[in-house]
């Protein structure tokens, strides 16, 4: 048994009330944040992986305390959520990327252990994954019986396994 809930687009107003609460800061470019507004069509989930996109990029820093753009005229914003979260995979460290890929892989959630069970897991497994805890690409859901994660969202999860060859996939899964 469920209950569908349909959800309408934000409006432009909207969007842009998001945005300004999310990053607070008052001085944001109009041209940025038109382009945030467009480019998101009204989906909250755009609106959040664009701002993660540009502080991974460097274009909004964290600085006393507070939100601050560094440069907004060097980032380019990807058309279509896909791009973006694809973007943010591309943008990390191999061996972080090659473990949130394994984590793909397992599923929405999978357990510390079995990742170390999987015969090329890396021996600073703990590390990558604070890593992609830090960039938000996944979240601690557990630690108790065994430490455990999940993707913050299905649409990383599907970005991350989509981001390895078919070939690559098919040896992971047989493992």
């Amino acid at each position: 048994a469920h209950t569908g809930i349909s959800l309408a687009r934000l409006e432009a107003e909207q969007t842009s009330a998001l945005l300004a609460h999310l990053l607070q800061v008052p001085d944001l470019p109009d041209e940025l944040r038109r382009s945030v507004v467009d480019k998101s069509a009204g989906n909250p989930l755009f609106v959040e992986e664009t701002l993660r996109a540009l502080m991974d990029a460097g274009a909004v820093v964290h600085e006393n305390g507070g939100w601050r753009v560094a440069s907004a005229t060097d980032v380019s914003i990807p058309d279509h959520l896909h791009g973006l979260l694809s973007a943010r995979i591309d943008a990390l460290d191999p061996e972080p990327r090659r473990t949130l890929q394994l984590d793909a892989v397992i599923g929405r959630s999978f357990g510390y252990r079995v990742l170390k069970s999987i015969g090329d897991a890396p021996d600073d497994l703990g590390d990558h994954l604070d890593k992609l805890e830090r960039a938000g690409l996944i979240v601690e859901t557990a630690e108790v019986p065994d430490l455990e994660f999940g993707f913050r969202h299905p649409l990383l999860r599907e970005a991350a396994y989509r981001s390895m060859l078919n070939r690559e996939r098919r040896a992971q899964h047989a493992r």
